[in-house]
Parts: structure tokens; sequence; C-alpha cells
């Protein structure tokens, strides 16, 4: 698609074929450039918007190759994810519904520190009070499910709602770790936006 406006006139075709079909989209959260996206966002109605975080402040892919994996640096990025995560949760300029793939730099990082169960009941104790859900993200459940599984837990523990999203960019990858997600969603009992 071309525009926003492009895009959503699709959705009218498809809904009389099938009315559970949403409109939505995946904005990344940046901070320096919040203000622009939300005001771009906005101008559209949204039936949900997602809110990611790709990278962090000074630019590094948070699934980038090649980072220094020294315990250092690992817990440094760790801490500003989540850090920046936190932002992208409370802002008032890109209001998403959902916080996707919450875990997703242990793609570039895998040792992940030993405070990430309290960052992630954080982030969770935010999203509760936000109104907002984390995902259960698919790809992630592939890569790290131990680390999924303490998203849920978290989100368990503050009663903040998940969503379960494939991190689809293909065909083949919809809806992939849908029985793992559903697995999690029973154990620990949470709510599904």
């Amino acid at each position: 698609f071309t525009s926003f406006e492009e895009y959503l006139s699709e959705f009218p075709k498809v809904q009389g074929k099938n009315p559970q079909v949403r409109n939505g989209l995946e904005v990344d959260f940046i901070e320096a450039h919040q203000d622009f996206i939300g005001k771009h966002v906005s101008k559209f109605e949204w039936d949900v918007l997602l809110c990611s975080v790709h990278e962090l402040a000074d630019g590094t892919d948070v699934e980038g190759k090649g980072l220094p994996q020294d315990a250092e640096s690992s817990h440094e990025r760790w801490s500003e994810y989540f850090v920046t995560q936190r932002k992208a949760l409370e802002s008032r300029a890109i209001n998403s519904n959902i916080l996707t793939h919450p875990v997703r730099l242990s793609v570039s990082t895998p040792a992940y520190p030993k405070e990430i169960d309290a960052w992630l009941y954080d982030l969770a104790s935010i999203a509760k009070d936000r109104g907002k859900a984390l995902e259960l993200n698919g790809k992630d459940l592939q890569l790290t499910p131990e680390l999924v599984r303490k998203v849920a837990q978290a989100c368990s523990k503050t009663g903040c709602k998940v969503s379960f999203g494939s991190d689809a960019h293909t065909p083949e990858q919809v809806s992939r770790s849908y029985d793992a997600a559903s697995k999690l969603i029973s154990e620990f009992k949470l709510q599904v936006v």
C-alpha cells in the first residue's frame, strides 16, 4: 500500500466476507519522533494499534548482529530496552493498545539479566494501569520460550491482559506457535484482548 488511506479502503471489502477482520497497525516507538508518529497515526481510526521497540535510543537494532556480548554491555542493552518499552507504554503521543514482543532483544542479546523478572513485572503493571496488553509473541515463543513464559507469569501476577501475535511476515508464519501461546494462556489463566 502506498498510504494509510489505500490500506484502510481495503477493509470494507474484506469485512463483508469476514466480519472478524479488524484494521490495525504496528508502529515503532522512537522517543525522539513519538510526537510526529503519534500525530500521523492518530489521523485514522484503528481497531488495534500495536507499539513495538525495534531500536534503542542510539539506533541499535534490537535484532542486530555482532553486538558486544560481555555482561556489562548486555545488561546495559536490556536495561535500556526495558526503559524504552516503559516509555512506549506511557506515551501519550502514541495511544497503542498492545506492546509487542517485549523480550525481542534476546535475538541480539541472548544473555538476559537476573532483574528480568522484576522488569517484566514492572512492564506488566504499567500496561495494566494504562489499559494495555503485552504480547505473547509467536516468533519469540520459537526462539526463547522461557522468556515468553516469564512475560506470561508477569501478566498473571499483575492482571495484565495479553495478546497473541504470530509476528507473521509471510503466509506460512500466520498463527505460528499458537498452541504454545494457548497453553500459557490456559496455564496462567490470562485474559486475552
